[in-house]
């Protein structure tokens, strides 16, 4: 943390809070054009994992420069002297409790994705999901028309449950599951992992399994070409935490060991 770690949580702070757009329809902040987990969504607003994320960072920020202040303040003022932290940590302080977080819908307790997704088309997508190989969506589609449909290639939600999961209750996280999931391809290797994980986390063991093994077979399946230009590392990683996350139910969470 000494030699790089501070520095970094420091300056992606900063570089957060500069990316903030006013709203003026919310009175708060947010983060517009971006993409999400989620490729084939581009240049949406305030994608809830974006957000979520961002604010976790800067308050992650607030909290280390604080402990430096205590611990080590020799070596916040040589970050403060190459950071400029005296104003950056002001704006950490004057945005971070004013950044908008899409919250559960009232009537379903769905979290948008972002500002336009719950808006779009709905299409059937039963025949790519039964495919045996990814993309076949484009097969019908180009990427703007999918830009315009409820359909993620990958996990997106997911992810923000797996990465803040005490933000969120058991209802909230099936409802999700239950709107999402079933419009999510699965077209990055990065996907299968986290729904495995997360069928765990909401009781549903068969199916985190048997999710674990579609993620296996994307290196060790029948189609051995899959890996002729190397094997999927990050999913190889995401295989590790079905097994540790999901099956085991080992996290970290503030900060100590939980086991569940």
């Amino acid at each position: 943390m000494d030699d790089m770690g501070y520095e970094i949580m420091f300056d992606t702070a900063t570089f957060w809070t500069s990316r903030l757009d006013w709203l003026e329809d919310r009175n708060m902040w947010g983060i517009c054009n971006v993409i999400g987990p989620d490729e084939y969504k581009e240049h949406i607003d305030n994608n809830a994992f974006t957000n979520y994320m961002a604010v976790e960072n800067i308050k992650l920020a607030i909290r280390y420069y604080e402990d430096l202040e205590a611990s080590n303040p020799e070596l916040l003022a040589k970050l403060s002297d190459k950071l400029n932290l005296v104003e950056a940590r002001q704006m950490w302080l004057n945005r971070v409790d004013n950044i908008y977080l899409p919250q559960p819908r009232a009537e379903d307790k769905v979290i948008p994705q972002d500002d336009t997704y719950l808006q779009k088309e709905i299409i059937d997508l039963t025949k790519y999901k039964e495919q045996p190989f990814v993309g076949g969506l484009f097969q019908d589609y180009n990427l703007e028309q999918v830009n315009e449909m409820q359909v993620s290639k990958q996990a997106d939600i997911m992810v923000l449950f797996l990465q803040q999961e005490d933000k969120f209750d058991l209802e909230t996280k099936l409802a999700n599951w239950n709107y999402y999931e079933p419009k999510t391809l699965h077209d990055s290797s990065l996907s299968l992992s986290t729904h495995s994980v997360l069928a765990s986390d909401v009781g549903n063991p068969e199916l985190s399994y048997d999710l674990f093994q579609q993620a296996a077979s994307i290196d060790i399946g029948q189609n051995m070409k899959s890996s002729d230009h190397g094997i999927h590392a990050a999913s190889i990683g995401g295989m590790w935490q079905c097994v540790v996350y999901g099956f085991g139910g080992v996290r970290m969470l503030g900060g100590k060991l939980r086991i569940n």
